[in-house]
């Protein structure tokens, strides 16, 4: 009988591999195991192995004899194929055996006790990290991300209080800072009587207002763009007053910037809504007057003699407004406004506007005024300029709700005048003691008799 040739190449390849099977097998066998007599005598012996792959490899050669050539390249890829198979089969078992091996190290590694690290190792990082893979539990990358993230928060949380508290201190200068400038300006402002007393106040303050100085006009600069730190109004009003040549000076809080001039130019400031300009007394002193800061006199009415205002060409300061005051009859003290109304045509400039006031000062506190009143041996009431001659005290007027006074008011003792608190349309009656008449005296003496 004959077989055809696939059937032939597959009856020799199954008994090929079955044949070298069983011969891997009795060499991976690690150790030889007992069997019994009946065991023992159905298992085959080596003589017989040899015998039966000789026998196989004889079949497989009687078998592929007589084939063609067509048929024996592919018997040749079928043997190629179970060698490379047997190959990979190889790779695999040394693999896992690598691996075995491997195990075996980290499984004495770990049964090794600390002890014996430290004795065996002086690196200490090396043990904490023996100590951290065998204790610390493994991490995910989802722990990774929540303790990156916990971080962040614990970050961003640090940099909030500290940026908290960093704006609370400086709420808190600047509350000090506005406290203590309230407290520097009460300090600078008169009380009504201390309008009488022969006291110069301190700087005059105008707000909203400044000036920048130009050449040699500039003493001193502070703040962004020059190399010393910017300073407040009230260390600017010490440093301009420990130097003579000071003459005012100007605070921008926007811009941090703080100039201290000489000069003249506190008499053409500008407006600006975040600046203040600081005058020091010595500018605004006048001889034969009482000047008192941050003052206004009010005066109105028959009070009121003349007002003036100054220029964009021509300006007006303490000493020109104590002559005007000096020529005009009756004038006892003036009042001018460093901050008046914008002038014309120049938009940008503030102006001086003076008031000239006859009768007792009534003053009220006010920032960037100034009150001046003549003194008494420079003043005589109608003589024009003036001449020595003392003038009699009077009391301290009050300013409150007007008087709503109808008919006549009488003055027995003749310390009032029109115009301080009694209103100029209303008349003055000044009454005397006057011996009484006969008449009453009779009638007197007969009501005590009878009595």
């Amino acid at each position: 009988m004959r077989l055809s040739l696939p059937l032939t190449v597959a009856l020799c390849l199954q008994l090929w591999l079955a044949v070298t099977s069983v011969g891997k097998q009795q060499r991976q066998q690690p150790a030889p195991v007992a069997l019994t007599d009946e065991e023992e005598a159905a298992q085959p012996s080596a003589g017989e192995l040899a015998e039966i792959e000789g026998n196989a490899g004889g079949l497989l050669e009687s078998m592929t004899t007589g084939i063609g050539t067509e048929e024996r390249a592919l018997l040749a890829a079928a043997q190629k194929e179970v060698a490379e198979q047997e190959k990979e089969q190889a790779a695999q078992e040394k693999e896992l055996e690598q691996s075995e091996a491997q195990e075996v190290e980290i499984d004495k590694e770990e049964d090794k006790p600390v002890s014996a690290l430290i004795a065996l190792s002086t690196n200490f990082r090396q043990l904490a990290r023996h100590h951290r893979l065998r204790t610390a539990p493994p991490r995910t990358r989802y722990d990774i991300e929540a303790a990156k993230e916990k971080e962040e928060r614990q970050e961003e949380a640090k940099y909030a209080r500290q940026f908290g508290e960093l704006m609370q201190s400086e709420d808190r200068q600047e509350a000090a800072t506005q406290e203590k400038e309230q407290q520097q300006s009460r300090a600078n402002r008169m009380s009504f009587r201390q309008l009488q007393r022969p006291v110069e106040g301190g700087f005059l303050r105008i707000n909203f207002a400044e000036k920048f100085c130009l050449g040699d006009d500039i003493l001193e600069a502070y703040g962004r763009g020059s190399a010393s730190p910017f300073i407040d109004f009230d260390e600017a009003e010490q440093r301009c007053a420990a130097d003579d040549r000071c003459s005012f000076f100007t605070v921008d809080r926007e811009s941090k910037r703080t100039w201290i001039c000489k000069g003249d130019g506190y008499l053409s400031l500008e407006p600006f809504p975040s600046a203040v300009v600081g005058v020091s007394p010595k500018e605004l002193a006048v001889d034969r007057y009482r000047v008192v800061t941050n003052m206004q006199s009010i005066c109105q009415g028959a009070n009121l003699i003349e007002e003036r205002r100054s220029t964009s060409r021509s300006t007006i300061d303490m000493e020109d407004a104590a002559k005007t005051c000096d020529n005009l009859p009756d004038c006892t003290h003036f009042t001018i406004n460093f901050s008046g109304s914008t002038a014309m045509p120049a938009p940008h400039t503030l102006i001086q506007h003076v008031f000239f006031c006859a009768g007792d000062p009534i003053g009220a506190p006010n920032d960037s005024f100034v009150t001046a009143i003549r003194r008494a041996t420079y003043y005589v009431p109608g003589a024009p300029g003036g001449a020595p001659q003392p003038l009699r005290p009077r009391p301290l007027p009050c300013m409150g709700v007007p008087l709503q006074l109808r008919g006549p008011v009488e003055d027995s003792r003749g310390v009032y005048k029109a115009g301080s608190i009694i209103p100029p349309d209303v008349n003055i009656v000044y009454r005397s003691k006057e011996p009484e008449p006969q008449a009453a005296t009779e009638k007197k003496g007969k009501a005590s008799s009878a009595n």
